[in-house]
């Protein structure tokens, strides 16, 4: 777990206040603590440096009103370098977490909406072509109207417009509010003429690709400026996951040896004494023998599950696609958003454990898609009120066997790399072996058609 934080601290020359925040810092495990408005020079850090237990880095600049750095905790500061630094607003880290390298910038936006705008635009040419951009600081800019409070107006400016194209460049996002979409909460609060004034304007801003990671992120107010605090959590130890992701290549049915295997495979498990049996020709239906079998796979199924249940269609499988740098990114991207971290119950109680989690998700859907009594007197009042009628033709066209030419052609009629069932195999591979298939579909739908199947076998 790694301590994103940031924090206007509206001057910080006083050595008692350092002091403070640095024990703050320490006791809530903070690693990388971005500061703005910091009115520091060189003297004045060389002075504070021992109160640090980390590595303090800051732009060096005559120019102290504007003020930014960063404290770096010793947890951290050997996988933290420092890029680059502008304006005395802008300082710029990276930092290494278990595999993944996040770029970190912290700015103070200017008050004066030309100046910000100007500032966000330069910031933009500053940081090109980074990944995992982590924008943190003072923006000086609301981001919707429920960050203001009382006479103060949400106004989509050029400095908004501006930090809006530096978020959607760099896929980065206001992911508190992502996560609180109606709430009202204000990171910056000041009377002036004994009115209270509230906004908020200080964020983290982080990249969708590691969404899944943020554990949690909250607004914290502190006695030590009229800002408060904006933490960010993360957390990218390595997750357990399921088995993968397998699905058919339509490519091998291009392979003659292939096809060929396939059809022999197919033609011998055809003899198989399951296909011999005519559960629907009259034999005693063994209801005893039927749960059996029943809780057996049910068994069977409770086993697998924990492994299936992470499992994920791929809609991007194309034919002839190759394992491309893009395209491995693409599933490991896909695979990360993907992956439930936490998870709560019924019972309001977060879970984050795998095996808790994977059983939470079984029982929900397996309750979802279970059976259900059904209220007749209400079905037939609903009916009641039906008076259209299709014509005897009709119904007669709707009661007829189901030929294996309308599932051919209703087979045809969907997406080849699409697979219709929970076996990843696709629709091209049906369609292949359909001479093999076809009669089994007709008499597995007129068996379920005949309630001489159950569909839950």
């Amino acid at each position: 777990m790694v301590n994103i934080v940031s924090l206007n601290v509206n001057g910080l020359r006083d050595s008692n206040k350092f002091q403070k925040l640095c024990k703050y810092c320490s006791e809530n495990y903070f690693d990388v603590v971005g500061i703005q408005e910091t009115f520091w020079d060189d003297d004045i850090v060389h002075d504070f440096e021992k109160y640090w237990d980390g590595e303090i880095l800051y732009p060096h600049s005559n120019i102290a009103r504007q003020g930014v750095a960063l404290l770096v905790s010793n947890r951290v500061k050997n996988d933290v370098t420092l890029v680059q630094s502008f304006d005395s607003r802008c300082i710029h880290i990276k930092i290494q977490i278990e595999d993944i390298t996040l770029n970190i910038v912290n700015c103070y936006a200017p008050n004066i909406v030309s100046n910000r705008s100007q500032f966000f635009e330069l910031l933009m040419n500053k940081l090109t072509n980074l990944e995992n951009l982590v924008l943190i600081g003072d923006m000086n800019t609301s981001m919707s109207k429920l960050d203001r409070s009382g006479k103060a107006l949400h106004i989509e400016d050029k400095a908004y417009k501006s930090l809006m194209k530096i978020s959607e460049h760099f896929s980065i996002y206001d992911i508190w509010r992502a996560r609180n979409s109606t709430s009202r909460i204000f990171s910056w609060r000041r009377i002036v003429e004994s009115n209270l004034q509230q906004s908020r304007i200080d964020f983290i801003f982080v990249p969708k690709s590691i969404s899944a990671y943020v554990k949690n992120i909250y607004y914290k107010h502190t006695t030590f400026s009229d800002h408060s605090f904006v933490v960010l959590n993360v957390d990218f130890s390595p997750f357990e996951k399921g088995p993968g992701l397998w699905i058919f290549n339509n490519t091998l049915l291009n392979d003659e040896y292939f096809v060929e295997k396939v059809d022999n495979l197919i033609e011998n498990e055809k003899k198989c004494s399951l296909f011999e049996k005519k559960v629907a020709n009259g034999e005693v239906f063994n209801e005893n023998k039927y749960e059996e079998i029943k809780l057996e796979m049910q068994k069977y199924e409770e086993k697998i599950c924990k492994g299936a249940i992470l499992r994920s269609k791929a809609d991007w499988a194309i034919d002839g696609d190759k394992n491309s740098a893009y395209f491995l990114q693409l599933e490991k991207h896909r695979q990360e958003n993907n992956c439930i971290k936490e998870l709560k119950d019924k019972n309001g109680i977060i879970i984050s454990k795998t095996d808790k989690i994977l059983d939470e998700i079984h029982q929900y859907y397996k309750t979802l898609f279970s059976c259900t009594n059904i209220d007749e007197m209400k079905m037939n009042e609903l009916l009641s009120f039906i008076s259209k009628t299709i014509s005897e033709n009709h119904q007669n066209y709707l009661d007829s066997e189901i030929t294996t030419e309308e599932i051919f052609k209703s087979l045809n009629g969907m997406n080849r790399n699409k697979s219709p069932g929970g076996d990843d195999i696709t629709v091209s591979f049906y369609l292949k072996f359909f001479h093999h298939f076809g009669e089994i579909f007709k008499k597995f739908l007129m068996l379920l058609k005949k309630r001489e199947l159950c569909p839950d076998l």
